[in-house]
């Protein structure tokens, strides 16, 4: 079971990171205090439970393939090379375009928090293939601690977005440790330890 803990955490870590520093500067455009950030930030859980979803059912479609380890591995290793040569980075980037700077009122946050759900999944949708492992051929209590992993690294996340944006953003070789983790979960997956 702490396998699968280990494994929801780190699939999550390694294949949001690069999506988290992305979204730092998009937040700080968008929002200037705490409250702000939190309601983005929540916007970002949404999608993230919305792509564990869609995994979840995506990876009942890969069960059913013949050769689904070698199936998953590829795609990882493709979602690897759409990371590191940031295919999805121009169109995200342009939706920190418009500004949200009234008091902050229901309304504001709700938009916020609304953006933060549509740029969070457009950055999500390539982690579904990453996630999808996790359901696969693994018992409901497995995929419980996996999940539990994916939420523990969520949090890990939206906790660098709210108190420690500064410092995330200094990360040297971003999209190198993105890339080259996701390639290794590849390995990993076709060698069946995963």
């Amino acid at each position: 079971m702490i396998k699968y803990l280990l494994l929801g955490f780190f699939i999550q870590f390694i294949t949001s990171l690069d999506d988290t520093l992305t979204r730092i500067p998009i937040s700080a455009n968008l929002t200037r205090r705490r409250k702000g950030k939190i309601a983005f930030s929540l916007g970002n859980v949404l999608a993230v439970a919305t792509a564990v979803t869609i995994a979840y059912f995506f990876s009942a479609f890969l069960d059913k393939l013949l050769y689904t380890r070698y199936v998953v591995s590829g795609l990882i290793l493709l979602l690897a090379a759409v990371v590191y040569f940031d295919v999805f980075k121009g169109r995200i980037s342009k939706k920190a375009d418009y500004k949200l700077r009234r008091p902050m009122s229901t309304e504001r946050f709700l938009r916020l928090m609304g953006a933060g759900f549509v740029i969070s999944f457009i950055m999500t949708i390539d982690d579904i293939v990453a996630l999808a492992p996790l359901f696969i051929d693994t018992t409901f209590l497995e995929k419980i601690f996996a999940l539990a992993g994916v939420s523990a690294a969520t949090a890990v996340l939206i906790f660098f977005v709210i108190y420690s944006s500064e410092r995330l953003k200094k990360i040297p070789h971003k999209k190198d440790i993105a890339a080259g983790s996701l390639l290794l979960l590849s390995l990993l997956v076709l060698m069946g330890i995963v």
